[in-house]
């Protein structure tokens, strides 16, 4: 692989707040803007920096301290700045139901 995690966050968090942005790719006003802060990925990231990356997992990611998850292959947890926009959107479309599915989805 070309890129390392660093780049790849950093394309991730560009393309968030893009598409969060009103206007582009048809997005309306019930769109969560994401709290991925741009700084995070801007300073000494290296792949093997284990204590950088960390510091990152426990920034954005919500995880059970009860036991180490092995299973993000298969079932993977969304970082808070998805998991909120997610949350956001299910009540936007299930307040506006028949609405949001005929004029908007």
């Amino acid at each position: 692989m070309d890129k390392g995690r660093k780049e790849f966050l950093i394309q991730l968090g560009t393309g968030l707040t893009l598409a969060t942005l009103p206007g582009i790719a048809g997005a309306s006003d019930h769109t969560a803007t994401t709290a991925v802060d741009p700084a995070d990925f801007t300073g000494e990231g290296a792949p093997e920096d284990e204590k950088y990356w960390k510091q990152v997992a426990r920034k954005y990611y919500d995880v059970s301290r009860d036991y180490i998850n092995l299973e993000n292959g298969y079932y993977g947890i969304q970082p808070r700045p998805v998991l909120a926009a997610f949350q956001k959107n299910i009540l936007f479309a299930n307040k506006d139901a028949a609405r949001f599915a005929r004029k908007e989805f």
